[in-house]
């Protein structure tokens, strides 16, 4: 497990109680490296130090200074995982909640009103997919005018899907409440994609 404390935590060291804060001032201890984060490239002071944290047992606190910015803490259970290591690997975590972000925000993950376990994982699954399909779709994209960023946002890709596939191509009878569309939708936009 890796994740951040919270500037006011406290780790067992040597016996003693000791606030994470208190690590900030053994600077002899810091190490200088640069590396590429969140698709920039930083440099960052670190230091790790092995302490117990109630609940979690044996851990390594790794301190993360940047310039003009606050010092961050992160926590680690693998305590041999070098402190280099255990920053990349948090840094990971980023795409994974923007993901979940997304997922809540724009395909609606977090807006089930359903109760029994099986319609919660048909929910899961459909808006997975929903997910899956936009992400093809940015990397159809890519492929069909490499000018195209692949991080053009999933908010951006829903829209072009609304506005490309189901508002033109699909018509509502509000008197006869019949709904009609092109069952070949999806298809002759990856035609269009792709060609």
């Amino acid at each position: 497990m890796i994740s951040q404390l919270k500037s006011n935590s406290v780790i067992i060291r040597e016996g003693k109680r000791t606030k994470v804060t208190e690590f900030d001032s053994r600077t002899g201890a810091y190490r200088e490296v640069s590396l590429s984060l969140y698709g920039k490239n930083k440099t960052l002071k670190i230091t790790k130090f092995i302490g117990t944290i109630p609940g979690l047992g044996l851990v390594a606190l790794v301190v993360v200074k940047e310039k003009r910015k606050k010092t961050r803490y992160l926590v680690s259970t693998n305590i041999y995982l070098p402190a280099l290591e255990i920053v990349k690997y948090y840094a990971r975590r980023w795409k994974i909640e923007q993901m979940i972000k997304d997922l809540k925000q724009r395909l609606g993950f977090g807006d089930y009103q359903v109760r029994t376990a099986e319609a919660i994982q048909r929910h899961t699954a459909l808006t997975l997919l929903s997910y899956f399909a936009l992400i093809l779709l940015k990397i159809l994209q890519w492929l069909r005018n490499k000018t195209f960023s692949l991080d053009l946002s999933i908010r951006f890709l829903a829209s072009q899907v609304r506005k490309n596939i189901l508002v033109q191509q699909i018509k509502l009878s509000l008197k006869t409440m019949r709904v009609q569309f092109n069952q070949n939708i999806l298809e002759r936009y990856l035609e269009h994609l792709c060609t």
